[in-house]
């Protein structure tokens, strides 16, 4: 038999005849859309609620040390313990102040801002400065090196007014002032841009900014900008993306030559000069450089250690919270109720008991997807191998015919199986394409109706075009379908199909 007549003469037609079932196939398609919407809201209502509730410092937990905490049993000691720190899974702890600041932002507001101190050897530190998708700057400059600056948050700076941060270099702290004094903004210089920081912080800073915000060094504080030490230099940031020879190059041009380079405080580009002053008073000689400079952006920068005791010794720390990083979440109940009963201090879990219900819901919500999905295919396998078990039976004559002429059950099966294929194939990419257009609307559709609130620029609606996908939808069914076809036709002769004997 020629293959290619026989596809021309018997094939062709019998997927037409099989297309004209309008309705069923109508209803067929229906289930496709209906599951592939189902696994596309899952998947983005499963993204929108990781995005929500994962925490990348859940393993950094924080217990509240409450004011003239008197401990007895020594926990610092206890929690140094290799035996507790292999029983409980947690590397190491640390003790860390707290305080509440307010800035200028460029809309007049003084939004208030929840800091704390940090090292640099500390592993929060280390985990924020490591990791790529934490920073929102191109760069950061390492606390260590830059000890006047410090780490903010996205969400703080849009507090303060600002939702464009190419070109921000420092923020204006408001150093109270005392009595009918005017406060004084002083600027700090940011270090790191990051998305979020642990137990809701704003701000992190080093140990010498941190003591001086909270006005440990007393009347030496460094951040009274107007004291002598600021008086007598002059330190600019230059912004630009130009290296530090050709800057060099300007000011030589420019006359100013005198202003050496100095350490960069900033995450941007650009550098920080300094010179003593040369004319009456530092302002005039900033003015000076600011206008010889004019295509660059000038900011006015001060050299908070040259004003500070160094001899004098670090302020007692006075922590607010100790933070224990865990290796593992495993133990942390059991860890809860071991702090709990031999120091009397409390664990806050309550970012742990969010990831726990949520990879709860995410479980339920996988299996009850799963269960929609195996509905819907086994719905659409039921469906075709109907449909070819109806034609075949309307067409058991002509079959029985053409196996009498050589034709064999692995042919008919083949063919069949090969309609089914085409079936399936344009049902399936129509569902795709239909739940892709009006995936997002259904989806916003529901939330409003249920009267559920998302962020704007939130999908809810999510459906990758995947081989999981085509082997749910295309090659299980057409598998089944096969082994249907092959039940089906097996051992039947040309005269069973003929005269219709079971």
């Amino acid at each position: 038999m020629h293959i290619l007549s026989f596809i021309k003469i018997f094939a062709i037609p019998e997927l037409k005849s099989i297309l004209k079932r309008i309705w069923l196939l109508l209803f067929l398609l229906i289930v496709v859309v209906a599951a592939l919407w189902s696994i596309g809201f899952s998947s983005g209502t499963l993204r929108y609620l990781k995005t929500k509730m994962d925490n990348p410092f859940i393993k950094f937990v924080s217990v509240v040390l409450p004011n003239n905490y008197d401990d007895k049993n020594d926990f610092k000691s206890d929690l140094n313990s290799s035996i507790n720190k292999q029983q409980f899974g947690y590397n190491n702890f640390s003790l860390i102040p707290t305080r509440y600041v307010n800035f200028l932002g460029i809309n007049k507001k003084e939004p208030s801002g929840y800091m704390r101190m940090i090292n640099t050897d500390d592993e929060i530190y280390k985990f924020i400065m490591s990791d790529s998708n934490m920073l929102i700057t191109p760069s950061a400059v390492s606390l260590k090196d830059a000890t006047w600056s410090c780490i903010v948050t996205e969400s703080y700076l849009k507090k303060l007014g600002y939702e464009d941060f190419t070109y921000l270099t420092f923020i204006n702290y408001i150093l109270p002032g005392n009595n009918d004094t005017t406060d004084i903004y002083v600027p700090i210089a940011i270090a790191a841009i990051v998305k979020q920081l642990p137990d809701n912080h704003d701000l992190f800073v080093g140990e010498d900014l941190f003591f001086s915000i909270r006005g440990d060094f007393g009347g030496n504080n460094p951040l009274e900008i107007t004291k002598e030490e600021h008086k007598s230099y002059v330190s600019a940031f230059i912004q630009t993306d130009e290296d530090e020879e050709t800057i060099k190059e300007v000011l030589k041009k420019l006359s100013l030559d005198y202003f050496p380079t100095q350490d960069k405080p900033s995450y941007l580009n650009g550098i920080v000069i300094k010179s003593t002053i040369i004319n009456k008073n530092a302002e005039d000689d900033f003015n000076l450089l600011k206008s010889k400079l004019s295509k660059y952006s000038v900011v006015r920068y001060y050299d908070y250690s040259a004003a500070i005791g160094r001899s004098s010794s670090p302020p007692d720390i006075d922590p607010d919270k100790l933070i224990i990083n865990f290796s593992s979440l495993d133990s942390v109940r059991s860890f809860q109720a071991y702090l709990l009963e031999k120091h009397k201090l409390k664990i806050d879990l309550n970012t742990v008991e969010a990831k726990e219900n949520f990879n709860f819901f995410d479980k339920i919500s996988s299996i009850l997807s799963l269960i929609l999905s195996s509905f819907s295919i086994l719905l659409i396998i039921y469906v075709i191998t109907s449909m070819m078990f109806e034609h075949i039976e309307k067409n058991k004559k002509n079959l029985g015919t053409l196996k009498a002429f050589g034709l064999s059950n692995s042919s008919i099966t083949i063919l069949y199986s090969m309609i089914a294929l085409v079936v399936i194939f344009i049902i399936f990419i129509i569902g795709y394409l239909i739940a892709q257009l009006f995936g997002n609307v259904i989806s916003n559709y529901v939330l409003l109706l249920y009267q559920l609130n998302i962020a704007k620029d939130s999908s809810i609606f999510i459906l990758n075009f995947d081989i999981k996908l085509v082997s749910w939808f295309i090659v299980f069914p057409l598998v089944s379908t096969a082994i249907f076809l092959t039940l089906k036709l097996r051992n039947k002769t040309p005269g069973d199909l003929i005269y219709e004997r079971e």
